[in-house]
């Protein structure tokens, strides 16, 4: 996922750029097995059975803020 925001960034020449859909969580948490943060003695995680049907999509739906153009260029 990484390199297709650096690619998108790089092609629309921005610095910012949004996912959406179901890749969008990939974007904000490349690694979903490990803990997110520590409450005590208690760990929450996100823990997914099937993380492998995440990581099959070659594709991610990118948006350009405030940018139709540059949207439809990448």
């Amino acid at each position: 996922m990484e390199h297709i925001i650096r690619a998108a960034g790089a092609i629309a020449d921005v610095q910012k750029v949004v996912i959406l859909g179901s890749q969008a969580i990939l974007a904000q948490f490349p690694d979903l097995s490990a803990p997110l943060f520590e409450s005590g003695s208690s760990v929450i995680s996100f823990t997914i059975k099937n993380r492998e049907i995440l990581l099959r999509s070659i594709e991610a739906d990118i948006m350009i803020p405030e940018s139709v153009e540059k949207t439809e260029m990448v």
